[in-house]
């Protein structure tokens, strides 16, 4: 990925879990066009201690308020990654101060937030963008144009497979007040919008898409497995599993019909491992996707373009989770 090394944006994030300080962070670090310049988090010690371990940079590196977070004019940026139930306050708040937002998958819960803010940031002038970092990783983009170069024929068929095991369901995303969907939002959002990505790549778009989805192990509100299978113009079809109730090999299989990919251990936050395209091996750059991707969104600010995985991307996928639990 290219980027402009005289133009660094800087950027604030909200929430310290897990994809905050595993993904987002270290990519600000790497990524030469952008910084980590402050933090917002559920308590301001918590806070501290994240900006602190990844060196941010404002002169308010930890803030204690979300109006104090936004009122740093230096801040241009703003990446959102709180639960899901919770994105559409944040990212409408740091839309109406002016800022650019990066929103974790999914982008909100309702088909109404998502328009509320494609409205919003193309009123205010600014770019908002949806955490799909599959779309940024170096395997990925090599098998989409592989496909779109006809080395598999005409497509045919996806096979998707992305499963976790949780041995109980005290998590947010089990839970309704923070989340809508489980494995569906944790994995299986990004098996749909890469079916998405790949098939719109040759000119495809969706007719059905339909889901069998169960919570019967722990009873809760929202899925613990989901299958879901949708057909595309001109004969391509995909099938998709997501399920915390067991760990397997992820799969991920295009099928044409004059070749097959077959993308083991690539549907991950990060994967360096060779697809295969018709049994042979493939290489690709060992890039981290989360830096791609923010280099990407950096540049998008920077030369007021467009972000590959934008609003309408998050939409979209906001749109087809919703379908599933109908």
């Amino acid at each position: 990925m290219t980027f402009d090394r005289e133009r660094e944006i800087r950027y604030g994030l909200v929430g310290t879990g897990s994809i905050a300080d595993d993904a987002h962070a270290p990519a600000l670090a790497a990524a030469a066009n952008s910084c980590l310049w402050s933090v917002l988090g559920r308590s301001c010690d918590r806070a501290e201690k994240f900006a602190r371990k990844h060196h941010a940079r404002g002169p308010k590196p930890a803030c204690r308020s979300l109006g104090e977070f936004l009122d740093d004019e230096a801040l241009e940026a703003v990446i959102i990654t709180v639960p899901d139930r919770l994105h559409f306050e944040y990212a409408k708040a740091a839309l109406e101060a002016g800022k650019h937002v990066l929103i974790e998958k999914p982008m909100v819960t309702t088909a109404a937030d998502a328009q509320v803010l494609m409205d919003l940031a193309r009123r205010q002038g600014l770019i908002l963008g949806v955490g799909y970092h599959l779309r940024f990783h170096p395997g990925f983009r090599l098998i989409r144009q592989t496909i779109v170069d006809g080395h598999i024929g005409e497509l045919r068929h996806i096979l998707a497979q992305w499963t976790f095991y949780r041995p109980t369901d005290d998590e947010w995303r089990a839970r309704s007040a923070l989340g809508k969907w489980w494995s569906l939002a944790a994995t299986g959002s990004h098996c749909l919008d890469l079916c998405h990505w790949l098939t719109s790549a040759t000119g495809r778009s969706r007719v059905d898409l339909r889901a069998i989805v169960t919570n019967d192990v722990f009873s809760g509100p929202n899925d613990e497995s989901a299958a879901v299978i949708a057909s595309y113009t001109g004969g391509c079809t995909a099938a998709i599993t997501s399920s915390v109730l067991f760990d397997a090999p992820t799969i991920f299989n295009v099928y044409g019909d004059k070749g097959f990919i077959e993308a083991k251990g690539m549907l991950a936050r990060r994967s360096a491992i060779p697809f295969l395209l018709n049994g042979e091996a493939r290489e690709y750059p060992g890039e981290d996707p989360y830096q791609n991707q923010v280099v990407a969104f950096s540049e998008a600010i920077v030369r007021g373009g467009g972000f590959e995985s934008d609003g309408a991307a998050g939409a979209r996928g906001v749109n087809d989770l919703l379908s599933t639990v109908q």
